[in-house]
């Protein structure tokens, strides 16, 4: 074939946040990190095949049993959020990990703020989209 149909061929692959950050000890959803989820649902609406798992996270501070409440309320606040965008809950499921699997070696405040995440596992995406790793929306303690 001609090569601008070859071009034409090539579907456009969309770059989404894989992560979204919490400031410490919070499971309520930032201007930065809805600016993100927005663009994820609206993704979601255009690709309804789509499922997501949505899987919270925390820092290594504080107990067991407290991250996983907290991490599961940051998984919550997400779909919740996806789902005021028009996101049907049936294709949102729901995992809370705690302080089980960190994503870094905590050793400063970035580091801390890197783990208060939840993280997005987009079944049947990669063809059409890319989630990546991000830190637009990151929060550290003590300032921006």
């Amino acid at each position: 074939p001609p090569p601008d149909l070859v071009e034409e061929a090539i579907l456009k692959v969309e770059v989404l946040a894989k992560d979204l950050h919490f400031a410490f000890d919070q499971s309520d959803i930032e201007p930065e990190t809805g600016v993100l989820l927005s663009r994820i649902a609206a993704f979601l609406k255009t690709y309804p095949d789509i499922i997501i798992e949505l899987r919270g996270h925390t820092d290594t501070r504080g107990s067991d049993e407290y991250n996983m409440a907290l991490s599961h309320r940051r998984a919550v606040a997400v779909r919740n959020y996806l789902m005021a965008s028009g996101v049907s809950p049936s294709r949102m499921t729901v995992r809370a990990f705690g302080k089980l699997n960190p994503l870094v070696e905590e050793e400063g405040d970035a580091d801390t703020a890197l783990n208060r995440r939840v993280d997005i596992d987009a079944e049947k995406a990669s063809k059409v989209g890319e989630f990546i790793r991000q830190k637009q929306d990151l929060h550290l303690e003590g300032g921006p």
